[in-house]
């Protein structure tokens, strides 16, 4: 049942975010109280996720002896471009599909 709901959101994301740019653009500044909590959130998520989540990872790896601080470190926020490419749709769609569907060889329909 969330699988299917899954869709119905990915579906109904087009319209509600163009339903929101007009009701923000119509009604500026009586709906800045209900977004400002969540923007909020959104930051100490990005925060929390990407930054401390990898030095948590980094310094795990490092007291256990199976890398240096620094190489991992290192390896963990090398992973932050990849992951925000596939985890945020805004990003993904653009990216990663532009060059499948622009390359000749992908994209023949002999593969299809």
């Amino acid at each position: 049942m969330s699988y299917i709901g899954t869709y119905y959101a990915i579906g109904s994301a087009w319209l509600l975010t163009v339903a929101n740019y007009f009701v923000i653009g119509w009604y500026n500044g009586y709906y800045d109280a209900f977004y400002r909590p969540g923007f909020g959130i959104f930051i100490g998520l990005l925060f929390v996720f990407t930054g401390l989540g990898n030095v948590a990872l980094a310094v795990m790896r490092w007291r256990t002896g199976e890398k240096g601080l620094g190489k991992a470190l290192l390896e963990n926020f090398g992973w932050v471009p990849l992951m925000v490419c596939l985890s945020c749709p805004v990003l993904s769609c653009p990216i990663l599909s532009y060059p499948v569907l622009s390359c000749p060889i992908l994209s023949s329909p002999v593969l299809s």
